[in-house]
């Protein structure tokens, strides 16, 4: 139960980071006129405002997770994504409409609900400023993908520790519909792919909201935003760690307290302008199980254990850790 359930909310998190949270760059002029940085930034800030249904494929996480995920959208920014394989996690639903997100799972017969993500998102134009200093991007035509003619936007790492970012976008909406990341050792992974795409679908804003009425529903307490570590040392123990700096150019974009009153701990989200990591920070305690008590921890300063989550290369992993480490 707890592994469908673990693949049923990865799927779902995975392309919510994918369908909304990638970002915009410098390019060189392109085959249709607009630059690189025009393209993205259309898609980024349009994305939301555009009627889709789509069947992707998404992989994620060291394991190369695979899910067939259907995905419908409304031009008012209500999205649902539906997964249809694999088989024990297909029937998982979540809907997000920008204030709330609501994920039903249904071998555990409850619906979570809690705000959505989309409440706190960066500004474009802060997210392309990150991202043009730690990328230089290049514009080039595209294969069809899904039936549809697309343009790359290849994002080339300053750093060469970190991999390079091939983003196919729809040249009529700038939808994106394929990533394929390139790591230094040569690998090449490729977490979003879509499969069939419909720009004109008909859709039924009410059906998009509809979910089961005869299940429990889980209110969950959103993260709390620290303005300032020290904030949260009463309820954990310890002040959070946040580094003075980081490398390959990621920087704190905030510290959230997360978890249950009973066993509460820190997520501090890193982002660079393409990617996105966290290092949780927790103080083992006895009696305490359960996330991220259970979980490997990879650096431990003072005792805090930290645990970096997210898909860069190790060393990019052991470097943000370190610097975690040094305060």
């Amino acid at each position: 139960m707890v592994a469908v359930r673990r693949i049923a909310l990865l799927a779902a998190a995975c392309l919510a980071a994918l369908s909304h949270g990638f970002q915009a760059w410098f390019g060189r002029p392109g085959p249709d006129g607009p630059d690189a940085r025009d393209w993205l930034l259309r898609s980024l800030s349009s994305a939301r405002a555009i009627d889709v249904s789509a069947v992707v494929l998404t992989r994620f996480g060291p394991m190369e997770v695979q899910a067939k995920v259907r995905i419908e959208q409304s031009r008012q920014g209500v999205t649902r994504h539906t997964v249809l394989e694999p088989a024990p996690a297909a029937g998982s639903v979540t809907v997000d409409d920008g204030q709330t997100w609501w994920s039903y799972l249904p071998m555990a017969k409850r619906i979570f609900v809690q705000e959505s993500p989309r409440r706190h998102q960066d500004l474009p134009s802060y997210q392309v400023a990150l991202a043009c200093q730690n990328y230089e991007m290049r514009l080039r035509p595209g294969p069809t993908v899904a039936g549809r003619r697309t343009l790359r936007v290849v994002a080339i790492p300053r750093s060469r520790e970190m991999p390079i970012r091939d983003h196919f976008l729809d040249r009529e909406t700038a939808y994106l519909l394929r990533l394929v990341v390139a790591q230094p050792d040569g690998l090449r992974k490729t977490p979003l792919d879509t499969l069939e795409v419909d720009f004109s679908p008909r859709l039924d804003p009410k059906a998009l909201r509809e979910l089961p009425k005869e299940v429990k529903t889980v209110r969950m307490e959103p993260p709390k935003r620290l303005a300032r570590p020290s904030d949260a040392k009463h309820e954990l123990g310890f002040a959070p760690i946040a580094p003075k700096a980081l490398p390959f150019g990621f920087i704190v974009k905030e510290l959230q307290l997360v978890g249950p009153k009973d066993r509460r701990f820190v997520a501090a989200r890193l982002v660079d302008g393409l990617t996105t990591v966290t290092v949780y920070q927790w103080r083992p305690a006895p009696g305490r199980r359960g996330w991220p008590y259970d979980m490997p921890f990879f650096r431990e300063a003072n005792g805090v254990r930290l645990s970096l989550v997210g898909d860069v290369p190790k060393a990019v992993s052991d470097a943000l850790l370190d610097a975690f480490v040094r305060g």
